[in-house]
């Protein structure tokens, strides 16, 4: 009789395995979802799924199994979990209308909020907590010294663009104007809203030449290029399929080929406005995706600060307020279809500012905030 008959390891009788039994208890103690098509790993954490599913199965199992851990044990069972929870692609991931907050679930369409859970599929979370008393005064007051007040509703559109999953306008956006006129430092504070996890830099140019590159617009919310495409670019296939909520091709690197469609809101910063001269009657359609947004008023060489952007990133508050900012544009753009929405309160909310000459809103005076109480237009 051998000594492995003898073992008080659960996990093992007769000296064999109990791979579907140790699957199993992987299960109860692992929420995870394997997609069909490239056999990748998802697990629950913090609210959403991560692709870190093997790593967190292979420390589970080191755990359990202790000195019994091997490469073979491991494979065996992660066999079993990967055929236990396998799903289509285009069967996972979160309904377009809800997204992930820090403290809750929320519906961009009703305003509805609930608990995080394992059921709901979410691959990206905005790590900044709901408050609709929160408010945003020293980005309030940042944009409209270098927005055209007519623009600003844009602005807030390309950030709520950037929170959907799916892609809800078939909208790119053009941030435009001379060198220090706060393009940047609006797009830092966007990136820092969604999660720089959550934004990729993939270029026209880089899109057209390879599927690699489409690959990496896979789950981001965003994909932001400090240059702006040619006019011959624009008129690539692959480009308009990207705004066009056309069904994405993507070969990844060491992985299997798979199919999306893409939510990454393209979004693109330079100096010029965009030439469309060259484009044709045909194309006049096409012309409609684009949100060109002027900014103006250089700030001075002597006044510019390093790493401007962290006065509103790091700032809790603040940012809160710009989600809250933010969450109001959604509600807005999705009732109404398109980003031509009006929004007299915060129009007239900006107009005061504007007119009032105050400061830049450093003093952490706290105004009330014309959207706190819900979609009052």
């Amino acid at each position: 009789m051998g000594i492995e008959e003898f073992t008080n390891d659960p996990w093992f009788k007769h000296g064999s395995l109990q791979t579907e039994a140790l699957a199993n208890h992987v299960l109860d103690n692992l929420h995870i979802v394997t997609l069909e098509d490239n056999g990748e790993v998802y697990v629950y954490e913090d609210g959403i799924y991560k692709d870190v599913g093997e790593l967190r199965i292979k420390q589970f199992l080191t755990e359990e199994l202790a000195n019994d851990y091997s490469r073979h044990n491991r494979a065996e069972v992660m066999e079993v979990v990967k055929n236990k929870t396998a799903k289509p692609r285009e069967n996972f991931g979160e309904p377009n209308e809800w997204i992930c907050l820090s403290n809750c679930q929320y519906n961009l369409e009703t305003g509805k909020r609930k608990p995080h859970s394992p059921e709901e599929e979410y691959l990206y979370k905005v790590d900044i907590a709901y408050n609709e008393d929160a408010t945003c005064p020293k980005f309030d007051r940042f944009l409209i010294q270098h927005v055209p007040l007519g623009r600003l509703k844009y602005v807030w559109g390309m950030f709520a663009h950037s929170l959907h999953r799916g892609y809800p306008t078939q909208s790119a956006f053009l941030l435009w104007g001379d060198t220090a006129t706060g393009k940047s430092t609006t797009l830092r504070v966007l990136e820092h809203l969604i999660g720089q996890e959550n934004v990729a830099a993939q270029s026209v140019r880089q899109l057209k030449n390879g599927n690699h590159a489409m690959a990496n617009l896979y789950g981001k919310q965003a994909n932001i290029i400090a240059e702006a495409p040619s006019p011959q670019e624009m008129k690539q296939q692959e480009f308009k399929a990207l705004t066009g909520g056309d069904l994405i091709h993507a070969n990844p690197k060491h992985q299997q080929p798979f199919e999306f469609y893409n939510s990454a809101t393209m979004i693109f910063a330079t100096n010029d406005m965009l030439d469309l001269n060259d484009l044709d009657e045909l194309e006049a359609e096409f012309l409609r995706r684009w949100e060109q947004i002027k900014y103006q008023n250089t700030v001075p060489e002597s006044e510019r600060e390093d790493n401007y952007y962290r006065r509103f990133t790091e700032d809790k508050d603040e940012m809160e307020g710009i989600l809250w900012r933010t969450l109001e544009a959604a509600y807005r753009m999705k009732q109404r279809g398109s980003l031509s929405y009006e929004w007299e309160s915060l129009r007239a909310y900006y107009t005061e500012i504007t007119e009032s000459g105050k400061d830049d809103g450093d003093s952490g005076d706290k105004q009330a905030n014309p959207e706190s109480k819900r979609f009052k237009d």
